[in-house]
């Protein structure tokens, strides 16, 4: 049995069969014997043991052969499947056989496993080609929304500048105390009568910015008809003389004009830079101005007597002079809260008396920190 069934499975496969009898009937084949009935019936009797063995898969695409004509096949008796399968079927057989019956199990399994991936690629696909599509919608319909709005707001100014309501018919100035207002307001007058969403406020406040006192202006638009010019003037801290001219200093350290009659009152001179070294180096001569300011600012921190002059040497030395007087403060190299503290002390000490016999005061000591030297004019 076992040797018929090896001959069988030694055969060729149906499809090289199928090929040859193709090839039989356009004529281009060898010419091979037709098989006998009884032949026929011992294939198909092998075959169908090998289907209930498990060792042949049943072709399914492939009708059911019918016997030839007078010839009656039987199975083989069951007594004699299930003994081949108990003592005569090598294990090796049986194992293959049973691995034969659980590949269309595991195929299945696979094949469902597969259209499971599958599907659930497709529904993410599905979803995300929806959330974009989505997206696409809500940026153009926004797109349109604002496109609606921008074109809406054109017309809408073009009408609104084109009516006379909205005419400039009063400006108001504002912040202008050392500027002359009729000076900004001839500036500004011939903006009357113009549509006040026509204004250019940069171009205006860049005209009136050239004024020496301004700083900076802002001018808004207060509807219907009213234009508002606000100045910030500059805050002038200290003048600065090179040669017989004196120049105003700001409190960013900026000389933005020369000192008329009138406004120097109160201002304490900066000496010590000279027109040569400001032309030089710029950047020198402004870091040299502010720390002059600083000291005036830190001065006046305190009720004191007021200065007439701020005096620094090329060495950095500091020296400050009392409007009253003219008594020197000389600081030295170091100006400190600590120094100013014992220039405090020393004021209350003397007394009014010995004040006005006071004729400098020095605080430079650098040997004893603690010493103060006063001078005194004689009685």
């Amino acid at each position: 049995m076992i040797k018929r069934l090896k001959d069988l499975r030694g055969r060729p496969s149906r499809g090289k069969n199928k090929r040859r009898r193709s090839a039989r009937k356009r004529g281009d084949g060898k010419a091979a014997k037709a098989p006998t009935p009884a032949e026929k019936a011992s294939r198909r009797s092998g075959r169908s043991l090998l289907r209930l063995l498990g060792l042949r898969r049943k072709n399914r695409r492939l009708r059911k052969p019918t016997p030839a004509a007078g010839i009656r096949v039987t199975p083989p008796p069951a007594e004699l499947v299930e003994r081949t399968c108990k003592s005569e079927v090598d294990p090796e057989l049986a194992n293959s056989a049973v691995a034969s019956a659980e590949l269309p199990e595991r195929a299945a399994a696979a094949k469902g496993a597969r259209g499971a991936r599958v599907r659930g690629a497709l529904v993410s696909a599905a979803k995300q080609a929806g959330r974009a599509a989505l997206r696409t919608f809500e940026v153009l319909l926004l797109l349109a929304v604002l496109g609606g709005l921008g074109l809406a707001g054109y017309h809408g100014y073009k009408r609104l500048s084109k009516t006379q309501y909205f005419n400039v018919d009063k400006i108001v100035i504002e912040g202008a105390r050392r500027t002359i207002p009729a000076q900004l307001r001839a500036a500004v007058d011939p903006l009357r009568g113009q549509p006040i969403f026509r204004v250019d406020t940069a171009q205006i406040s860049r005209a009136l910015e050239r004024h020496p006192w301004i700083a900076r202006v802002d001018v808004r638009r207060d509807l219907p008809r009213t234009l508002r010019v606000i100045v910030h003037e500059r805050d002038a801290r200290a003048l600065l003389r090179f040669g017989s001219r004196l120049y105003l200093v700001d409190a960013q350290g900026v000389i933005f004009k020369r000192a008329q009659r009138g406004e120097t009152e109160g201002l304490p001179l900066v000496s010590g830079l000279d027109r040569a070294t400001l032309l030089k180096n710029r950047v020198y001569a402004r870091l040299w101005i502010q720390r002059a300011l600083s000291v005036i600012a830190r001065y006046y921190a305190q009720p004191r007597p007021p200065l007439s002059e701020v005096r620094l040497g090329t060495q950095g030395e500091l020296t400050l002079f009392l409007r009253r007087g003219g008594i020197a403060l000389r600081f030295g190299r170091t100006f400190s809260e600590e120094r100013l503290r014992k220039l405090d002390a020393v004021w209350r000490a003397l007394g009014p008396k010995k004040v006005k016999r006071l004729r400098a005061l020095l605080l430079d000591h650098e040997a004893r920190a603690d010493r103060v030297i006063a001078r005194l004019s004689p009685r």
